[in-house]
């Protein structure tokens, strides 16, 4: 196995992801760091704060800014969850960081975007493996990060499956 110094591990830390997912995941790459004596970010793509280009008219401008505190506080909450997973990889033995990322656009872009800033030349993912109608439905946000990092960024992809 080549010899990994950073690993990034994308993590769904929103109020409504499977926690359980995040935390075996974060298990499984600390102990890989663990063992390699890497580094570890950790990394949750967020929906982003947005501010308009024009402000909203009158009867909007509550409705916006209610959508706003919704985000903010979603974010806030992702962080949170973050902490309690770079404690959780400090349990285990390995240094982690986090990173909440907030710009737009599709998630496995943003996952290399931040594997290329952070350094990292690993990218751990968690993947369910799915087949037939539900990953034609579904997507797989793991084999299209897999497919941009191949493509000239210097970090390899590992894929960790999961779940059903």
């Amino acid at each position: 196995m080549p010899s990994y110094q950073h690993l990034l591990v994308p993590v769904d830390t929103d109020v409504t992801a499977d926690g359980a997912l995040a935390e075996h995941l974060v298990d499984a790459a600390a102990d890989l760091a663990r063992a390699l004596g890497a580094k570890v970010t950790l990394a949750h793509v967020a929906l982003p704060v947005v501010e308009p280009g024009v402000l909203p008219v009158d009867g909007y401008s509550a409705a916006y800014r209610a959508m706003n505190d919704v985000l903010e506080a979603r974010n806030a909450a992702a962080n949170r969850a973050l902490a309690t997973l770079v404690e959780r990889c400090a349990q285990r033995g390995a240094r982690a960081e986090s990173m909440l990322i907030t710009r737009g656009g599709p998630v496995p872009d943003r996952i290399v975007e931040a594997a290329t800033e952070r350094g990292a030349d690993l990218i751990v993912l968690a993947t369910h493996g799915r087949r037939g109608v539900s990953r034609l439905v579904l997507g797989s946000v793991a084999e299209r990060t897999a497919h941009l990092a191949s493509r000239g960024h210097s970090a390899a992809v590992l894929l960790l499956p999961v779940g059903p």
